[in-house]
């Protein structure tokens, strides 16, 4: 999915899909994707780790724009597309490259304040 596609959702995760309105059952599938541990905690707390899941994946797409993918060794790139949702077991480095730019560039164009829509990225970029 492009980028463009991905802003016309917008709205959605503005309204009924924001954090705060996500019911439990999807707080937990959310948690689950992101491999946080659930362990019957209330939904406030799952929407805590979500925020700070996605607080600290913003930071390092911010650090990655800046900074590049170039200078990556495949180890770590494997790790990058893992913490994103990416299975790399059968990528090629060009692969998981391409992803994470496309990844970069999606979360560039999102606000602070889009965090459902940025933790529910995985499932718009399964596929390249």
């Amino acid at each position: 999915m492009e980028v463009e596609e991905v802003l016309r959702l917008r709205n959605i995760f503005e309204k009924q899909l924001r954090l705060e309105e996500l019911p439990r059952k999807h707080l937990v599938a959310l948690c689950k994707l992101h491999s946080l541990l659930t362990l019957m905690l209330p939904s406030f707390m799952l929407r805590t780790r979500l925020a700070g899941k996605c607080s600290v994946l913003q930071a390092i797409d911010f650090a990655l724009r800046r900074d590049g993918l170039i200078t990556i060794e495949e180890q770590d790139l494997k790790k990058l597309c893992y913490q994103r949702v990416f299975d790399t077991s059968d990528a090629p480095p060009a692969t998981m490259h391409v992803y994470l730019n496309s990844w970069l560039e999606t979360s560039a164009v999102l606000k602070d304040s889009e965090q459902s829509l940025y933790l529910h990225l995985p499932l718009f970029k399964k596929q390249l």
